[in-house]
């Protein structure tokens, strides 16, 4: 049996596809190990859907305890006082439905009064992160609402 030989340019060519392999294959073992393991089964919410609202504020919390430093009774402040925000904004989008321009302009009240509210059991420092927190997600949703136009 006659074996052919390649040509320089087909030996290259496969020298560079194992090489991308060999490559991809090192990429994807390392980011399976940086990512870490996964969580097994369904979640807690799945659990418990009529938990939702405080499962979904004590996440929220649990981050802004993270963020800003805040001391467990902070966060179970913060908790209770989620729940009851994402009830009052669910009952005024429910009464201003056919009212976008106002929902919206009243929405942004009720937030800002709910911001002053979490500011109210900051201490000085965590303040300065919170309001510097949300100027940079101000500047965000600016610079969002110039990229798609919108006033």
């Amino acid at each position: 049996m006659k074996r052919k030989n390649l040509s320089r340019k087909a030996k290259l060519t496969l020298a560079g596809a194992g090489a991308g392999l060999s490559l991809a294959c090192a990429a994807l073992i390392l980011f399976g190990y940086v990512s870490g393991p996964r969580p097994q089964g369904p979640s807690e919410l799945t659990l418990h859907p009529e938990r939702q609202e405080e499962i979904i504020a004590g996440r929220r919390a649990g981050e802004l305890k993270t963020r800003l430093g805040l001391s467990d009774d902070q966060t179970a402040q913060l908790s209770q006082m989620l729940v009851s925000f994402r009830a009052e904004l669910r009952e005024h989008r429910r009464q201003n439905a056919g009212n976008p321009a106002a929902r919206i302009a009243a929405g942004r009240q009720k937030l800002q009064g709910f911001a002053d509210q979490i500011r109210g059991i900051l201490t000085e420092e965590q303040r300065a992160r919170f309001d510097a927190m949300r100027e940079d997600r101000m500047q965000r949703m600016e610079s969002l609402r110039g990229l798609i136009g919108a006033n």
